[in-house]
């Protein structure tokens, strides 16, 4: 990694291992023979134009669909992997997602508002347009 480039987080998949850097650079490991399979810079996927200069901020890995989300400060892109190369899934227009995780298929963000002591949590199915819910929490811990 480049100097001031951070690590956002990485998963693990079977021999897989996927690392995301807050440029948008996702390496593919392969833990087995201890190898960098893959490494691409997801803003320069085609119809990622929107997340273009901007950095990450969430990555979690949805394993039984092979999909994965990544965050920046305007939305939340879906990417499926099955392939090989990741493709846009879908784009979905929520801005300050500090985490994303998934309950079967859905996808769970935390939505952090930096204005006020709330965190909303939204569930969104794989094709909805509109959040299936959303409950919004005092914080109760300093940062």
């Amino acid at each position: 990694m480049d100097e001031g480039v951070k690590l956002i987080d990485f998963d693990c998949v079977d021999s897989r291992m996927f690392v995301l850097s807050d440029d948008l650079t996702l390496v593919e490991i392969d833990l087995e023979n201890n190898e960098v399979k893959r490494e691409v810079n997801l803003s320069q996927i085609v119809g990622a134009e929107i997340i273009q200069g901007q950095k990450a901020r969430a990555f979690s890995v949805f394993k039984e669909l092979d999909m994965f989300a990544i965050s920046t400060k305007t939305c939340v892109v879906l990417f499926d992997y099955e392939s090989g190369d990741p493709n846009i899934v879908r784009i979905i227009q929520v801005p300050d997602v500090t985490y994303i995780t998934w309950c079967e298929c859905v996808v769970v963000l935390c939505i952090e508002d930096e204005d006020s002591d709330d965190i909303t949590l939204s569930c969104y199915e794989l094709e909805g347009e509109e959040p299936e819910g959303k409950i919004t929490i005092k914080r109760f811990m300093s940062q």
